[in-house]
């Protein structure tokens, strides 16, 4: 972790601690508003950690990762400004390996958001002759990327009682560690972009961002971001009303003229399909060992892509990657197929999407069993594990399309899949 201590000259001659108060975070909050331009430098983010279930990093300083009565006349301006994300090493940003973005504008974020997620154009022009500095491939490079930047400057001034009196900077270290560990994952097995439900990842990386609080010496700091495919959608949770314990999917004629790009939901058959797939990128997640941990509407991006819809699941701050764990499970590993949803999804793991789905199938499972058996066939899919079999290549799932957008066989044996929504 690397210090800045500032101290001040008092009238007897001595120094003291140099007191720099949270004063600028209003106008420092405007470097990610439009038209700001971002340089960011690649490096490797730590292994994901921060929970008794995950290996501490080597370079993880325990005795400083709390606030505690020692340092908390320390403010956090202080405290962030005499911070690098872990494993990010300044020295090692070399000119000519940088990343130019410019901001086009915020998705979400604000003061205590956490993370900033940023819509951003790639401005740096780069020899075709090379790789490109994103994809790693020759030719035509994304020309809009997802920027996520975890600046500890912004997160929320309370913590979670489940998480501990982590100070900020430690969060944001855990948070890029966690979400980058997962698109890793994904990445390396061939489940992120086109064709499954994660976005496409280009890798983890540190800007360098201006302050304008005036008593810090320093004007700017190192921050970790993500970049990551930008998919032009709606989040299911946008998209519907919240009713008591539902979620009401709004009609066509409610959404904005800008929304054009978003598939009719007001026919139940439709909403059930996209839930599908859904629920089948998740299973194929499951099998190389990414779990979510739970499912919430605002994290499922839907779109209309050509003729299809595409389907995303973003966030994966609160995934666990198996084998990052102290003591990986491997409870798909052996599985000779991606695990059947019937046995990975219940009336709980799903109770955040009632009112997507019949919200009746909560007081009566045994439709919502039925609706997963029937659109879910068992010879898709593994039920118990194989030990005696190799696990199922990957690499296929790249090619195996996620079910198509289409009506649901033989719909009139389940009268529940076509009964009407209420909000009673």
């Amino acid at each position: 972790m690397a210090t800045n201590t500032q101290s001040e000259t008092t009238g007897d001659g001595s120094s003291s601690p140099k007191v720099i108060l949270d004063e600028s975070m209003e106008f420092d909050i405007l470097e990610y508003g439009p038209g700001k331009r971002l340089t960011l430098f690649k490096y490797d983010p730590p292994a994901p950690h921060g929970t008794s279930l995950l290996p501490v990093p080597d370079d993880f300083d325990t005795d400083t990762a709390y606030w505690s009565e020692e340092n908390e006349h320390i403010s956090r301006t202080q405290d962030v400004y005499s911070h690098n994300p872990l494993n990010f090493k300044p020295e090692e940003a070399h000119h000519g390996q940088e990343v130019t973005l410019k901001i086009k504008k915020s998705l979400s974020g604000g003061v205590e958001a956490r993370s900033q997620t940023l819509l951003c154009n790639v401005v740096q022009k780069h020899n075709y002759g090379q790789p490109h500095p994103l994809t790693g491939a020759f030719g035509m490079e994304p020309t809009e990327v997802v920027a996520k930047v975890f600046d500890p400057m912004f997160f929320s001034w309370s913590s979670d009682l489940l998480e501990g009196p982590w100070k900020e900077t430690v969060k944001a270290d855990i948070d890029i560690s966690c979400e980058a560990g997962a698109y890793m994952e994904l990445e390396k097995k061939g489940l992120t972009g086109p064709g499954t439900i994660a976005p496409k990842y280009y890798g983890t990386y540190a800007a360098r961002v201006k302050t304008h609080n005036e008593h810090t010496d320093q004007k700017s700091r190192w921050v970790s971001v993500i970049l990551l495919e930008y998919i032009e959608g709606m989040t299911i949770q946008s998209l519907c009303d919240n009713h008591e314990e539902e979620i009401i999917p709004r009609p066509r004629r409610a959404r904005p003229p800008y929304a054009s790009n978003i598939p009719d939901i007001s026919n139940l058959d439709d909403r059930l399909q996209i839930l599908a797939m859904l629920l089948e990128g998740c299973v194929k997640q499951l099998h190389v060992g990414v779990d979510q941990d739970a499912l919430h509407p605002e994290n499922v991006i839907i779109s209309q892509e050509g003729s299809g819809i595409r389907v995303t699941l973003i966030h994966y701050r609160h995934s666990s990657v198996d084998s990052k764990l102290k003591k990986p499970a491997r409870t798909f590993a052996e599985f000779e197929r991606p695990p059947r949803p019937t046995i990975a999804f219940n009336e709980y793991s799903l109770s955040n999407f009632a009112g997507w789905f019949p919200a009746d199938w909560l007081d009566e499972p045994d439709k919502l069993t039925g609706w997963l058996e029937k659109q879910f066939p068992e010879d898709n899919y593994s039920t118990d594990p194989f030990p005696e079999l190799e696990s199922f290549p990957c690499e296929q799932y790249v090619s195996t399309p996620l079910p198509s957008l289409s009506p649901s066989p033989e719909p009139a044996e389940h009268p529940a899949a076509s009964a009407p929504i209420t909000s009673d």
